[in-house]
């Protein structure tokens, strides 16, 4: 498939977005794609691993054997299932496409984590406090708190020491974008942030969709101005609905005009569509 970039911006100041759902990232109700996916990393040698942080005890895959590779690639789940409908919230918000587990099965790096967000993949099943710290307020109005961002930091810490890796380059989808940019903001070790249809303002993002503001969430639209040293790369669907590129102004305007950044809009892309079809192809440096 040959796919157009509307646009391709090198520079910082303009705005572009797309965002997510009420508990974007899972849009199929099925559970197929997860099973699925799961079975094709364990096929593949993707090894399940479990990351206890003060908090929350995290789920994750890696790929890789300890020490094949200086820098880690960590891809970070978007929200899941953290809604059932537009006002009653998931008991378990494990994605039933866990998109970013696709996209990372996808990547030929050597040394890959797939970090799931706080309580997905460990509500069922056995293991004691496994479910600890999972009140539904952490998939939903603070999702992006302080707390969960330093569990997930707490985690990939614990992955680098597992692996040896020496850096990270973070990848992000839909919430997980999100997550992705507060993480690069408190660390000194991320080579390169990428983002696929992140949230950069969730302010914006809750009144254009008329929906209750993140209470407790940190936003990162406040910590652009911190990422101007940060190699970046923002990735949009032209077609996305659920995400309106303009939402993204605050966070563009606020990145450093020196910052190395690259924005695509796709076309023929929305939220969903086409993202994992096309990866990691999308990643290849452009003409």
């Amino acid at each position: 498939m040959k796919y157009r970039v509307a646009r391709n911006y090198l520079h910082a100041a303009l705005f572009l977005l797309p965002v997510f759902v009420t508990g974007c990232a899972a849009l199929d109700l099925s559970p197929g794609k997860r099973v699925v996916a799961l079975e094709s990393a364990a096929k593949a040698g993707w090894v399940r691993e479990e990351f206890s942080t003060e908090r929350f005890t995290l789920a994750g895959w890696l790929k890789g054997e300890a020490r094949t590779s200086s820098e880690l690639v960590v891809y970070i789940e978007g929200d899941g299932r953290a809604w059932i409908s537009r006002n009653r919230l998931s008991d378990d918000p494990t994605p039933r496409d866990p998109v970013a587990l696709r996209l990372a099965l996808k990547d030929p790096a050597f040394l890959i984590l797939y970090l799931a967000r706080p309580c997905q993949y460990v509500l069922n099943g056995g293991g004691k406090n496994r479910g600890r710290g999972c009140d539904p307020v952490y998939w939903s109005a603070r999702r992006y708190s302080g707390e969960v961002i330093a569990a997930l930091n707490g985690a990939i810490d614990q992955a680098k020491q597992r692996t040896g890796a020496q850096t990270i380059s973070l990848v992000g989808y839909s919430g997980g974008g999100t997550v992705a940019v507060l993480i690069a903001a408190r660390r000194g070790d991320v080579s390169r942030l990428v983002t696929i249809a992140p949230v950069l303002d969730h302010d914006a993002w809750t009144a254009h969709h008329k929906v209750s503001p993140l209470t407790g969430s940190l936003n990162p639209v406040d910590v652009a101005a911190s990422l101007g040293h940060l190699p970046q790369r923002y990735f949009f669907g032209a077609v996305d609905k659920i995400a309106p590129r303009r939402l993204s102004e605050n966070f563009f305007a606020r990145l450093p005009s020196s910052t190395p950044v690259q924005i695509s809009i796709i076309e023929g892309f929305d939220h969903n569509c086409c993202w994992v079809a096309e990866w990691p192809g999308l990643l290849a440096p452009g003409p």
